[in-house]
């Protein structure tokens, strides 16, 4: 039973030892992460922190924040410079010139055997027209304005049963 207690008397004062060697390092470990947190906190303020700049005074010019009453010395007379003018392009007179043509519409609707709906087979019905191209035709001693329309087309059948079916 001694060589028993021998054992854990030796087993206990290794222990001790090893939980010293432990709480210096983590001492140490802790003044070393005080110092970095320190030396972060210091270099963030000289690189965010206040700074004073100091700019020489000119001559002639004023101070934003200098509230003194001395007048402000007069500009010496400076040669005006005058520009050239230029006449400038006028704007948007395509439309103008365009508008005094007399116009024929030209309308462009699709065969009455493309007509049919691709879901069901039904024919589809006309939505109207928008203009996709505007152009001038030029017949000697004749001018005309031709506008192409483009014809949309609808299937009622379909549209019935939510299923968006459009040609153009």
């Amino acid at each position: 039973m001694s060589d028993v207690m021998a054992t854990l008397v030796k087993n206990n004062e290794e222990l001790v030892k090893q939980l010293a060697q432990a709480n210096r390092q983590v001492d140490q470990l802790h003044q070393e992460i005080t110092y970095l947190n320190e030396l972060i906190a210091e270099m963030n303020r000289k690189l965010f922190g206040k700074s004073k700049e100091v700019i020489p005074d000119q001559d002639g010019q004023l101070s934003l924040f200098n509230n003194g009453n001395e007048p402000a010395t007069p500009a010496q007379d400076e040669p005006v410079i005058e520009v050239k003018n230029y006449r400038r392009k006028a704007k948007g007179t395509k439309a103008d010139k365009l508008a005094k043509f007399p116009v024929e519409q030209i309308e462009k609707e699709l065969l009455i055997s493309e007509r049919d709906c691709q879901h069901c087979g039904v024919e589809m019905t006309d939505m109207g027209s928008i203009p996709i191209r505007s152009e001038l035709a030029f017949i000697p001693a004749k001018i005309t304005r031709l506008i192409y329309n483009q014809h949309s087309y609808v299937c009622k059948h379909c549209e019935q049963q939510g299923i968006t079916s459009i040609k153009k």
